[in-house]
């Protein structure tokens, strides 16, 4: 069964304006370290954290996923961090129909939206900025050949 964030971490990813800004630290869980810690993200820098939120409405009939996953963009200011979220909705504006392959197979992912407003926040364990904002998604549930 394909996991639905892991497609949609990928995805995300993959889009050419977020690895210009973020590198390669998107994931399900941020990674970001005041420490020196050799697998950490260094701060402050760009980023972004996808998880699943509560709110996605199950479909019964069909071995589709749809999901709702909150996404955290951070930046080393609240400027910054808002960059980052203008790249992630160019990506919710280009991603229908499209094929990734993880971990479980090939996905399909019909398509990834905006579900909500943006709120900026504040991360006091790291001392960063960012903006909070929920994502709609559609992942077929069967690998694709």
């Amino acid at each position: 069964m394909i996991d639905a964030l892991a497609a949609i971490t990928k995805l995300v990813s993959l889009d050419s304006g977020i690895s210009a800004l973020c590198s390669t630290r998107v994931a399900p869980r941020h990674k970001f370290s005041n420490s020196t810690a050799s697998n950490g993200w260094k701060t402050p820098a760009k980023g972004i954290e996808l998880q699943y939120d509560p709110g996605g409405t199950p479909d019964i009939d069909t071995a589709i996923q749809n999901v709702r996953i909150r996404a955290a963009c951070y930046g080393e200011d609240d400027f910054q961090a808002a960059r980052v979220h203008t790249a992630l909705i160019h990506v919710t504006r280009e991603a229908n129909r499209v094929v990734i392959t993880t971990s479980n197979g090939v996905a399909f992912v019909y398509w990834l939206l905006l579900d909500g407003s943006p709120e900026t926040l504040y991360n006091a364990d790291i001392a960063m900025p960012f903006v909070q904002v929920y994502l709609a998604a559609r992942v077929a549930e069967v690998p694709i050949v």
